[in-house]
């Protein structure tokens, strides 16, 4: 998991690119073209926060259903209100 917590992190620094192998809660793999934009650590464990672009939306993976990790040369401009976005739309802000 240290590897890819290291990759990632630098994906994420450089706005490039991926594609991942991904397995749903059922174990159907499915891959996903992403624009990795944070990690996430919660009690559940470490979660990626990336624009899919089969979804066309901010969705979050689970790192341990991440079967494979492709980097690809294409990278995207990044955004400093795309956390902010998310957390507005999925009602995860804090409102106090």
């Amino acid at each position: 998991m240290t590897k890819a917590l290291n990759q990632l992190e630098a994906l994420i620094r450089e706005s490039q690119q991926i594609t991942i192998l991904y397995s749903s809660s059922q174990g159907i793999l499915s891959e996903r073209k992403l624009n990795p934009l944070a990690l996430i650590y919660t009690i559940e464990g470490w979660t990626l926060l990336a624009f899919c672009h089969l979804r066309k939306a901010q969705r979050e993976f689970r790192l341990e259903r991440i079967k494979e990790i492709r980097e690809l040369d294409q990278f995207f401009p990044p955004s400093s209100t795309a956390l902010y976005r998310y957390y507005q739309t999925e009602g995860k802000s804090d409102k106090s």
